[in-house]
This record gives C-alpha cells, sequence and structure tokens, in this order.
C-alpha cells in the first residue's frame, strides 16, 4: 500500500490539471491532497509581504472552494499553516509516503521550495503545466519549420512555403531578408 501526497500550489482545480492526473495514473494506491498556507507575516528577502492581503482572500475562497469539492469525492483536502518544507515531510513521515507530487513553477522561491523538498529525502515529481499549453499543442515546432508535421510524411520547406506565398519576393524584400 503506497500513499502518495499531492501539493496544492497555485493551481487551485480539479480538472484539466497534468500534476493532479499525473498524481492520479501514479500506480499509487491512496492520494493524499494537501495545500500549505504561508504565515500572514511571511516576508520576502527585500522585506515586504510575500503575499498581500488581496491575494490571501482570494486563495482563502478558492482554497474553501476547493476542500468542499474534494469532500465531495469523499478525500478531503488537508490544508496546513506551516511552510511545505516543515509541513510536508512531517506528513509524508506520519502516513507512510515517500512521493509528493505537485505543478512545477519556475520562480526561484518556489524551486527552493521543492528543492526543501528533496533535501528532506522525499522524491518530489514535478509537471510543468503553467503555460496553458502543453509543449508542442499547437505544433509549434512544425510552424517554426523544426518538427514535423503531425498529420504524417510532411515537413516544413521554406523554399516551397515562399515559392507559393512570396513568388514575387515583395514580403521578404519589405522584411530585408533578401
Amino acid at each position: 500500500m503506497s500513499t502518495v501526497l499531492f501539493w496544492f500550489r497555485n493551481d487551485l482545480r480539479l480538472h484539466d490539471q497534468p500534476a493532479l492526473h499525473a498524481a492520479l495514473t501514479s500506480g499509487a494506491t491512496h492520494l493524499l491532497p494537501v495545500a500549505c498556507v504561508s504565515a500572514a507575516d511571511e516576508a520576502t528577502p527585500w522585506g515586504f509581504a510575500r503575499v498581500g492581503p488581496h491575494r490571501r482572500a482570494f486563495t482563502a475562497a478558492a482554497l474553501l472552494g476547493l476542500q468542499k469539492q474534494m469532500s465531495l469525492l469523499c478525500n478531503p483536502l488537508l490544508i496546513c499553516n506551516a511552510p511545505p518544507a516543515t509541513a510536508l515531510p512531517q506528513l509524508a513521515q506520519a502516513v507512510g509516503a515517500t512521493t509528493v507530487v505537485c505543478e512545477d513553477i519556475a520562480a526561484p522561491y518556489e524551486q527552493a521550495e521543492v528543492a526543501a523538498l528533496r533535501a528532506a529525502d522525499l522524491q518530489v515529481h514535478t509537471v510543468w503545466h503553467s503555460s496553458l499549453r502543453y509543449s508542442n499543442q499547437a505544433n509549434w515546432l512544425y510552424i517554426a519549420g523544426r518538427g514535423t508535421d503531425p498529420r504524417g510524411g510532411r515537413r516544413f520547406n521554406p523554399a516551397k512555403q515562399s515559392q507559393d506565398h512570396d513568388a514575387d519576393g515583395s514580403y521578404r524584400r519589405l522584411w530585408g531578408t533578401l
């Protein structure tokens, strides 16, 4: 019997959340959803409040809604009033978990939180989904001329594209690419 902690960070949704999907499909027999709320007086290295009053009120309302949704699913949300680096290792030890799954956030403070959990001997599986698009959801690689067309057997050809859509070269001349 294995338990995985799912750490709700910024994304407090249940639907369409890749990190939660990864936790649910990880093979664990139990999932413990948890959110950590920072102290109201927590300051940044520059001396101002880490979380302002409006953000704190918004987060509290969102957590209340999430808590109600989780209760309806018979898997209540645990809200810890402590920093994740303190609360999650203690919680993991109490329930016998070794893995934390959460969204990946590309910011120094948030990366330091994950590093602290790893330093506490927890396996942290982060899932990137803050860009609102998957890595090639809109076929950016193909559009940029670096990848294959998802329809198969096709490749972006700049010379053919130029011949088909700028045969007289006016566009390239206008933008100085000739």
